[in-house]
């Protein structure tokens, strides 16, 4: 199955919790365009899901994907910008590099890949040291979820 794609068992999960009235939000990456990407996710859901049910990364409304925002939101820029160095030295080789790279080595070179492996507990703290939730880039994702709170809320 394409991750990209609501297909098969996540059709039916979507389903099942419709048919529960329970909320369903989608969250995904824009991509190169976050129109056909809308489309597409309103298309595959049957109907299931309504417009206002999906967040496309990088905030709802230009293309991009997650990894654009957690750049955006890290503390510490140095290490991207030495990634896109690294990137240019490849020249057309680049197009052989994932583009959660980027985002690897930042938390690699911030320490946290280590601190991670050696307690899973220290995720959130770790996440923490390197992102600054408190951006104002996320304010997007926080105004779609008060929205779906708000909805819910309303349903009660």
């Amino acid at each position: 199955m394409n991750s990209n794609t609501i297909k098969g068992n996540l059709l039916n999960k979507i389903k099942s919790h419709k048919d529960n009235d329970e909320q369903v939000l989608i969250v995904f990456d824009a991509d190169k365009d976050s129109n056909k990407t809308r489309d597409r996710i309103l298309k595959e859901s049957q109907k299931l899901i309504a417009n206002q049910e999906i967040f496309l990364f990088p905030d709802n409304q230009n293309n991009g994907e997650l990894e654009f925002l957690l750049l955006k939101i890290a503390r510490d820029k140095k290490p991207y910008e030495c990634f896109k160095c690294y990137m240019d030295c490849l020249g057309e080789l680049k197009v052989n590099v994932s583009k959660k790279s980027a985002m690897f080595a930042y938390r690699e070179a911030m320490g946290a890949e280590k601190n991670i492996k050696e307690k899973i507990e220290t995720i959130q703290k770790e996440f923490e040291r390197i992102f600054d939730f408190d951006s104002n880039a996320l304010n997007p994702l926080r105004e779609f979820m008060e929205q779906a709170i708000k909805r819910l809320n309303s349903q009660e």
